[in-house]
């Protein structure tokens, strides 16, 4: 399989462990009884980045607001060079 073809297949694969964090986040919120705002709802859905995602679904275990996943990490991931928008092609497993 050609460098090309593998790099889709990594793309896929990123985007799909990010869809997976991001489902996992909106049970454990529900579950909860947690409301999910429409911004947090927005920012959730458009975040790629792994670490970040998985700092949101530990901090959704003991939140009390759904904006509460992101009292502070928005700095934390910019100072460690984490995005939102774009899928982690570096990640091989999560």
């Amino acid at each position: 399989m050609g460098g090309y073809a593998e790099s889709l297949i990594a793309k896929g694969r990123a985007v799909g462990r990010a869809e997976w964090k991001t489902r996992a986040l909106f049970v454990m919120l529900a579950g909860r009884g947690i409301p999910v705002s429409d911004e947090a709802r927005d920012r959730i859905l458009s975040c790629y980045d792994h670490d970040m995602l998985n700092a949101w679904v530990l901090r959704a275990i003991s939140a009390e607001t759904a904006e509460a996943l992101f009292d502070g990490l928005a700095e934390e991931a910019e100072l460690a060079g984490g995005a939102e928008g774009e899928p982690d092609l570096g990640e091989s497993a999560a």
